[in-house]
């Protein structure tokens, strides 16, 4: 991985917006963000999505807000404050214990209770900063080698990463594992693989072969023809079937290759369904 320096940032008005370890540019270490006011924001250590650990974070009128554990949160949201003390905007202490965290993946990360922990401030007024994301982490651990692999289905020219599978991205097709050996991942053999993609799904009847064929392949029973037959002759399956067909061939209406794509990937809702 890259080394950490330590930076000054600005934001696009000249405003300090953070000092501290940096990697990419971008806050990772301990460090401080501030508001465009000059006030502190933020102090602690960062990494993925902003502040994690042990931290401070304050009000922009000055006063601190809380010191507490902040969770590196892998789903939608900021990163968010688990446990530890809260402060109102006069700097009195109101609360002390374990936060409450909006659920789901939609919404997650933002505080529940205790009440008024959010700040409403105009755009302008909050800091502009550009935190560590996990696309960043990805990048430094998986960079491009240099080589390239031509993909054995459709022919593009896949670029490969340092320790990482290589995938086509136009036909899906899993080319190598990490080693740069044949990959297992795949459902399919290869040469059904490209016999399936050059052909693509057309009709009803491709698209119910091939996603009978992929959630046989994701079953891995050792004897799963009756499970098969029982989930693909069920009324619901059957509607269910019908009704993903109509969709993909709106939404795909002048490609059969991303209708087989479409087809493979249903085939995996379908197997966590059933």
């Amino acid at each position: 991985m890259d080394q950490k320096v330590w930076k000054k940032l600005y934001d696009k008005n000249g405003h300090l917006v953070y000092e501290g370890y940096t990697l990419l540019g971008k806050p990772f270490g301990r460090g401080t963000v501030y508001f465009p006011n000059g006030n502190k924001f933020q102090e602690g250590k960062f990494a993925e999505k902003g502040l994690v650990g042990y931290g401070r974070e304050y009000w922009s009128n000055g006063k601190l807000k809380a010191e507490a554990k902040f969770i590196k949160n892998r789903r939608y949201g900021p990163n968010y404050p688990s446990v530890g003390t809260f402060y109102n905007q006069e700097g009195v202490k109101v609360f002390s214990g374990a936060f409450t965290i909006s659920g789901g993946s939609i919404g997650g990360g933002w505080v529940h209770n205790p009440e008024g922990y959010k700040e409403t401030l105009p755009e302008d007024q909050l800091p502009d900063i550009h935190y560590f994301m996990w696309d960043d982490r990805f990048e430094l651990e998986h960079p491009y080698t240099g080589e390239t692999i031509v993909c054995p289905v459709c022919g593009t020219e896949v670029k490969v990463r340092r320790k990482y599978s290589v995938a086509c991205p136009h036909c899906d097709w899993t080319i190598a594992d990490t080693k740069r050996r044949p990959s297992k991942k795949n459902l399919f053999s290869l040469e059904d693989y490209k016999k399936y993609w050059d052909h693509g799904v057309v009709t009803y009847d491709d698209f119910v072969v091939i996603v009978r064929k992929a959630y046989m392949a994701m079953t891995r029973l050792p004897d799963p023809l009756p499970h098969i037959q029982k989930v693909f002759s069920s009324k619901d399956v059957q509607e269910i079937l019908a009704q993903e067909f109509e969709k993909l061939k709106k939404k795909y209406s002048d490609s059969p290759q991303d209708r087989f794509i479409a087809a493979l990937n249903f085939a995996g809702r379908l197997e966590a369904w059933y």
